[in-house]
């Protein structure tokens, strides 16, 4: 995936007398600060770790500033939660699900970013489950 640098600049100190910024102040310095890598397309990641119990990492990209919306869904396509809906700057996203409330299973989260659409399954097991390495 190529990424975007974008590089910015810190004004250090300035010097004069007025307000920073005016035609009256001088700059004396700069400093670069540390690029910003931003995302050449849009992606949804798969969570981390998986199977989990309860919490797990969802990580995501947006190259643009994006109206999103991600969500989870239950194998029966039923809403089971909103991790968020709204607007979105660009940049690489991580948010923790917390799962804690719902039963063993499977799962979908999807990611719905402007036109981008992108599932991933994810495998919620029980504390029981776990313990006694059974599996289903």
């Amino acid at each position: 995936m190529l990424q975007v640098i974008i590089h910015k600049l810190k004004l250090e100190s300035i010097r004069g007398h007025g307000t920073p910024g005016e035609q009256n102040s001088v700059v004396t310095s700069t400093k670069e600060i540390e690029p910003i890598l931003l995302p050449s397309e849009f992606s949804l990641n798969q969570n981390y770790p998986n199977p989990f119990n309860p919490t797990t990492l969802i990580s995501y990209q947006l190259p643009v500033t994006s109206n999103i919306s991600l969500k989870i869904y239950s194998l029966l396509e039923q809403e089971v939660a909103t991790i968020f809906e709204g607007m979105r700057q660009p940049g690489n996203y991580n948010v923790t699900f917390d799962a804690s409330k719902l039963t063993s299973g499977v799962y979908i989260c999807q990611l719905i970013a402007n036109d981008f659409i992108s599932s991933r399954k994810m495998m919620l097991l029980s504390k029981y489950i776990i313990q006694t390495n059974k599996c289903f």
